[in-house]
């Protein structure tokens, strides 16, 4: 036995009725869906490590203060 194919009936731009094969189009939405889930992840692990670079430095890091004083380089 032969698989039936899905067609989908619409009408044209001449009001005619035309048929239109759709047994592969449920295959490429699922397709089209899955590389826009994925690119929608791509995106938000990109975003999130981009933020991890601009932190501003902890208060508990220890910054080694100048050799010198400002009151020494006016004298």
């Amino acid at each position: 036995m032969g698989s039936r194919k899905k067609y989908l009936f619409k009408n044209n731009s001449n009001s005619k009725r035309q048929a239109v094969y759709v047994g592969k189009l449920h295959e490429w939405k699922h397709r089209v869906y899955n590389v826009y889930v994925r690119l929608q992840d791509i995106e938000l692990r990109i975003a999130s490590s981009a933020t991890a670079y601009r932190t501003p430095p902890q208060l508990t890091e220890h910054v080694d203060p100048p050799p010198f004083s400002p009151a020494e380089l006016d004298s």
